[in-house]
């Protein structure tokens, strides 16, 4: 397949012929497609993605489709378990689920050399390689382990850690904070616990902190003093 201003060309035998023409296409730079049991996508520059099956292009709505037309897609590469890979110009690189639901978000804040992906490749080990601006990236994406580096140093330092009704709480010398349980969300800070964190502790599903203010009871983000230092 290839591109001009007249539409969507294919190959066939040689032989160059018009393969899809709309408005979609005329107004929108073609970045990748990807050949799916479904159909064809076709990932664009600035419009997102889109479905093309039986003569028919629909759009392929993402819960990110607003960041995805303003990040400026630059690259893209469909994964071996059908999710799909996405650098930007300017945002990192967004990896997407086949329903369309956003998995990760990777940007310079957390751990890419810089927020430009102009190139994307899966190994045989499903290891994710980005030709960046300024050098090469590796991520393991089937590692169970992940890292979180507070770049802007809101956290402080981590004391304590625990998870507690499908949420992530850490401890530090600034108060207590949370997120939602294996998502890209920030840490929230959690009202009231402003100061040394001790220690987190969960006894017969609540959930207690230990502050230098004294003790807490923790009820989803919501920090109840019980007991004075």
């Amino acid at each position: 397949y290839f591109q001009t201003t007249n539409g969507l060309y294919e190959i066939e035998q040689g032989e160059s012929k018009l393969f899809l023409s709309n408005e979609i296409i005329h107004k929108n730079k073609i970045i990748n497609i990807f050949d799916t049991k479904d159909g064809l996508i076709l990932v664009t520059q600035k419009q997102g993605l889109f479905y093309y099956s039986n003569g028919v292009l629909s759009k392929f709505s993402t819960n990110i489709d607003s960041e995805i037309q303003q990040s400026s897609i630059y690259s893209s590469q469909l994964l071996s378990d059908e999710s799909i890979a996405l650098g930007s110009i300017s945002n990192g690189i967004f990896i997407i689920s086949k329903e369309g639901k956003l998995i990760h978000h990777i940007t310079q804040n957390s751990g890419l050399s810089n927020n430009t992906a102009l190139a994307l490749f899966e190994d045989v080990d499903k290891n994710l390689w980005i030709g960046l601006d300024n050098g090469i990236n590796c991520i393991n994406l089937k590692s169970p382990i992940k890292s979180f580096s507070d770049n802007t140093g809101t956290l402080g330092t981590i004391y304590t850690s625990i998870t507690h009704e499908n949420k992530l709480y850490v401890g530090t010398n600034q108060g207590l904070f949370y997120k939602e349980l294996n998502s890209d969300a920030k840490f929230q800070f959690i009202q009231n616990t402003k100061g040394q964190v001790w220690s987190l502790f969960s006894y017969q599903n609540t959930l207690f902190c230990g502050h230098d203010s004294g003790t807490f009871i923790i009820n989803n983000t919501t920090a109840n003093l019980i007991f004075n230092s």
